[in-house]
């Protein structure tokens, strides 16, 4: 019995797996969705980060500002084992990543309504983990209507130094 399950959950994750041609076309697409709205307001965007230990969840808006934020740390579990267990890291994430998403809009005073598209780490990082949080952050999307944008973790974090400053190249 405990086999079935795991088989069906495998073939579940199989079909439901990230395809990056179908990922970087709905980037293209919700880029354009996105720029609609810096010309009439600031677009609000919660960020969705699980590529490995840590859930995180960010507000911010198009103009930089960070709205709220949220963090549930995995650090002390995996101290515990001596290093991050991916599997252990996944079912943590499973467990934290709703509320660490609604401390997140507590903590910016807003509601799924008010946010216009959902940002998700979708690469590099622990597979088992960044499926949580992809899978997680199309589920906001599709409840909320929102567009998603795919995020590559390493070149969100490059691109970080445009919240504050700015950069010409």
């Amino acid at each position: 019995m405990a086999y079935n399950v795991v088989l069906l959950y495998g073939k579940y994750l199989y079909k439901h797996s990230i395809n990056n041609n179908i990922l970087s076309d709905l980037h293209k697409h919700n880029l354009k969705l996105v720029r609609n709205f810096v010309h009439s307001k600031p677009a609000i965007i919660l960020g969705i980060e699980s590529s490995c230990d840590d859930t995180a969840c960010g507000i911010v808006d198009s103009n930089g500002t960070i709205l709220g934020e949220a963090i549930s740390s995995q650090y002390l579990t995996h101290l515990n084992f001596g290093g991050i267990i991916p599997s252990f890291a996944r079912i943590l994430h499973r467990n934290n990543i709703t509320k660490t998403c609604e401390n997140a809009l507590k903590a910016a005073n807003l509601k799924l309504k008010d946010i216009d598209a959902i940002a998700t780490t979708v690469k590099p990082g622990l597979p088992l983990s960044l499926k949580v949080g992809a899978q997680f952050g199309k589920y906001l999307a599709k409840i909320g209507e929102k567009p998603f944008i795919p995020i590559h973790h390493m070149e969100a974090h490059a691109l970080t130094a445009r919240m504050s400053k700015k950069v010409f190249l």
